[in-house]
């Protein structure tokens, strides 16, 4: 995408319709959200985007794009060297590598870039991600994210209206259509006014969920948040389901999962595999830990296997490649270690 360029241009369980790929040219816009946090939602992402990159899903012909809209950050962390922001949590994106202060349009633009700015209409342009020379991030800030929330809340509703469609209109734009035939949205939890113009946009959805109380609690709430928004769209969200996260060998687990599958609202929508808590090379290869290249050979084998699953079921979702059932061990019976995270949470 030529910066130049970009600068000065301020829900079904069924396979891909022909009118849901039309939407944007063909680009499949996939959103990680889920109404509790602490799920997973940033590793399922990350996961997504970086094995796309690296070839796993062959009908991905173009680059990756991650938008993160988490103001936890960990996204944007993981995926790109973020500079800290003296006396605050937050980090801020770092000076664009095209930033060309003696271009005009540039000088106004002041060189960062981040996804609040598609609240705003402002304009946006992604970073180069080390990970991956097909991967690039549209960072977070998690600062801004707040104050816009704010200030969005008080707003009218012609406002409300407006900020719903600008995620919409900007990857409606030819440019963007013609560099990504992926973009990831990573979101905050809950329903709200960052998530919502997200799933007002997305193509497809991923719901992780913890096999927990709360975690189904948020599940039912998810699901009724994809109905309304689906009666504000002209083409529903395809849903590729539900991902039980960080399941681990414990009888609440064991009778989590149960319960899910067997729900008589989403149960149908549950994948079926599971995520254990097993330790992928996330935790080594990435920006957030100073390592500029993901390594797959770090992974835990157990990991691989199950992240190679997924990855066949999202192409089965998405663009109806065959899928054949997984023999996969019950969660109660796995030796999956307890105590190692699978990376970013």
């Amino acid at each position: 995408m030529e910066a130049k360029a970009i600068l000065e241009t301020p829900m079904t369980d069924s396979y891909p319709t022909n009118a849901l790929i039309e939407q944007y040219g063909g680009t499949r816009v996939v959103a990680v959200a889920m109404e509790k946090g602490g799920v997973g939602k940033s590793t399922v992402a990350i996961l997504l985007a970086i094995r796309a990159a690296m070839g796993l899903i062959p009908e991905v012909k173009k680059r990756i794009l991650v938008m993160d809209f988490d103001d936890q950050q960990n996204t944007s962390r993981a995926l790109l060297k973020m500079e800290p922001i003296a006396g605050h949590k937050a980090f801020m994106a770092p000076v664009h590598p095209d930033f060309d202060p003696s271009f005009e349009g540039h000088r106004e633009w002041g060189g960062r870039s981040n996804s609040v700015d598609l609240y705003y209409g402002n304009p946006v342009l992604p970073y180069p991600s080390s990970v991956s020379d097909r991967l690039d991030v549209l960072p977070s800030d998690g600062a801004m994210l707040k104050a816009f929330s704010d200030a969005a809340k008080r707003g009218s509703k012609t406002l409300l209206e407006q900020i719903h469609e600008e995620i919409g209109n900007w990857i409606k734009q030819p440019d963007v259509q013609s560099e990504y035939d992926l973009i990831i949205c990573d979101c905050p939890p809950g329903a709200n006014l960052i998530t919502i113009p997200v799933l007002r946009a997305c193509t497809h959805l991923i719901v992780p969920t913890v096999p927990e109380i709360f975690g189904m609690d948020g599940i039912g709430k998810m699901m009724a948040d994809i109905e309304d928004q689906n009666r504000s769209r002209e083409v529903p969200i395809e849903f590729i389901g539900v991902l039980p996260n960080q399941v681990q060998r414990y009888n609440e687990h064991t009778v989590g999962l149960e319960k899910m599958r067997n729900h008589p609202q989403f149960g149908k929508y549950v994948m079926p595999f599971e995520f254990h808590r097993l330790k992928g090379f996330l935790q080594t290869s990435l920006p957030l830990y100073e390592q500029p290249v993901a390594r797959r050979k770090d992974s835990d084998k157990r990991a691989e296997k199950e992240i190679d699953i997924f990855l066949k079921w999202v192409r089965h979702k998405m663009y109806g490649a065959p899928w054949k059932s997984p023999k996969q061990r019950s969660s109660s019976k796995s030796s999956a270690p307890e105590n190692v995270g699978q990376g970013v949470a």
